[in-house]
């Protein structure tokens, strides 16, 4: 126990443990806007087939998507304060981290969306 006591404090004394939790944190804030945008869709109801076609589901996933992203987007700036920075500084990171996630998370989602539409042009295509 006290080589965890003594492996905490110097990760906090140098702030390691803040800037990993913020890289953490970015992670899944980007991966809940990833999410959303593969899944945006599933909010319309016309859209919906099969098993998860009522509106219960859809609640269910809106509801958990808004709570990872408020949540998420919260510590962000939360840890980010905590970094050692004036306020400005560390608003600029929160910022910065805000906004790598978005352009990351939009980038994979049209990316994996380019990918689906040549598969489906190369299926029509014929041989």
């Amino acid at each position: 126990m006290q080589h965890f006591d003594k492996a905490w404090t110097f990760l906090s004394t140098y702030h390691i443990a803040d800037a990993g939790l913020l890289l953490l944190i970015t992670g899944l804030f980007c991966g809940t806007v990833y999410a959303y945008l593969r899944v945006s869709g599933f909010f319309q109801s016309r859209r919906r087939r099969g098993f998860f076609s009522g509106d219960g589901m859809a609640f269910a996933l809106a509801g958990t998507l808004f709570l990872a992203f408020t949540g998420s987007f919260l510590e962000i700036f939360a840890l980010s304060f905590r970094l050692p920075f004036g306020a400005y500084p560390d608003l600029l990171i929160g910022l910065g981290a805000v906004a790598a996630a978005v352009v990351l998370a939009r980038l994979l989602a049209l990316k994996v969306a380019n990918q689906k539409l040549q598969k489906a042009a190369s299926d029509q295509q014929p041989t």
